[in-house]
């Protein structure tokens, strides 16, 4: 009994099971070609015979939440010191979405401020923490007690790390 992923016609992804044919709600454990596995529930049976099976999955635990709608303010709109504050913060200055305004207003205005988090720019991609962590560890080699080289390895790891940030501690180690 083995089930595989496969694309349906619709062009979804479903799964294709041999040896036992599901039924609809049945949470069924699916081999990927890396030899992983993952679990997947059956949300209609497309297609079986005795041996085989099509079926249309959802996935467990993917359930997508809507995205929030991101309004972008236009710069020849903010007052200079703002746009500022919001650089240094690391927001380039053409993707300041409202909530990075509100945030640099309250900053700017403490008497209108309310508790809020400091916006964080944009996280940094896969590709840059991979980066990073190769040139600190190359770094490492030559000077193993370096704290700096340390630090910029474990940044690397830090869910919090922007691209800003990450750019940054990527120029030093060159």
């Amino acid at each position: 009994m083995q089930a595989t992923f496969t694309k349906l016609k619709s062009g979804d992804w479903g799964i294709r099971t041999q040896g036992f044919v599901p039924a609809k709600g049945d949470s069924v454990d699916v081999k990927k070609k890396s030899g992983a596995t993952q679990r997947v529930i059956v949300t209609k049976v497309v297609w079986h015979d005795d041996d085989v099976a099509i079926c249309a999955i959802k996935h467990v635990g993917r359930e997508r939440k809507p995205a929030k709608k991101r309004v972008i303010v236009p710069a020849s709109e903010i007052e200079p010191e703002a746009i500022a504050l919001l650089e240094k913060a690391g927001v380039p200055r053409d993707d300041i979405s409202q909530d990075d305004l509100d945030w640099a207003m309250r900053q700017l205005h403490p008497e209108t401020a309310q508790p809020t988090k400091k916006p964080r720019g944009r996280k940094a991609s896969d590709k840059q923490r991979s980066y990073l962590r190769r040139l600190a560890k190359r770094a490492l080699l030559d000077e193993p007690y370096n704290d700096e080289y340390h630090g910029a390895l474990a940044a690397a790891d830090d869910p919090s790390l922007t691209s800003s940030e990450a750019s940054r501690l990527i120029e030093e180690l060159r």
